[in-house]
């Protein structure tokens, strides 16, 4: 949804409506229409547009068929050049750097990416745009940094970054099976947090 302007979905029982629109609202894509249809063909067909949190008061009949728009979509294969991101105090590796350091990973449209000492967020957001059916977990303790990752993540629709406000070794812990991580900066315990990451996942990158 964060890269395309729409997209339908016919959804399964095992996939409630609100399950979907639940997703969309934590993930901040807030503002986002969603048609929701229902009972469609038959005499008591039903189909509403709203967005997620007026829609989450409502209950629909399942299966349901759902089309979301998304007028602020990103085109996830822009280039961002370096002033175009919101900067704190930690600085930003230049953008040749990241792309390089990504292509390198070979991401994949679908990863789970773990990005250990997230900094400014730029290396995030790009991965995020090139793994556009996946998911990135930042992980960083500072919340000043922090604040600015979450500003660069709503300037540029990249809702399928999260961050984990924690120590990368305790918050390498809690992830989800990964496909690609990668470093940035000087990282406490880095043998044990290199250590987790194999066992997350042997195969991951």
């Amino acid at each position: 949804v964060c890269y395309n302007r729409k997209v339908f979905a016919l959804l399964a029982e095992s996939m409630p409506v609100k399950t979907v629109l639940n997703e969309l609202e934590q993930a901040g894509l807030v503002k986002v229409k969603v048609r929701v249809g229902e009972n469609l063909g038959v005499e008591n067909e039903r189909i509403v547009t709203d967005i997620p949190a007026n829609l989450l008061k409502l209950d629909f009949a399942e299966p349901a068929v759902l089309l979301v728009e998304n007028k602020a979509y990103a085109d996830n294969l822009a280039v961002i050049d370096d002033a175009e991101y919101v900067q704190g105090k930690s600085p930003l590796p230049r953008q040749s750097v990241r792309r390089l350091a990504l292509a390198e990973l070979k991401v994949r449209t679908d990863d789970v990416i773990a990005a250990i000492g997230a900094g400014g967020g730029a290396a995030c957001i790009e991965a995020a745009r090139m793994a556009c059916r996946g998911r990135v977990f930042a992980l960083e303790e500072d919340q000043t940094t922090i604040s600015v990752i979450k500003q660069n993540i709503a300037k540029f629709v990249a809702y399928n970054l999260a961050v984990i406000p924690k120590a990368p070794l305790a918050g390498v812990q809690t992830l989800p099976k990964t496909d690609t991580a990668f470093i940035n900066g000087a990282v406490p315990n880095l043998a044990d947090t290199l250590q987790q990451l194999n066992a997350n996942n042997p195969a991951g990158k």
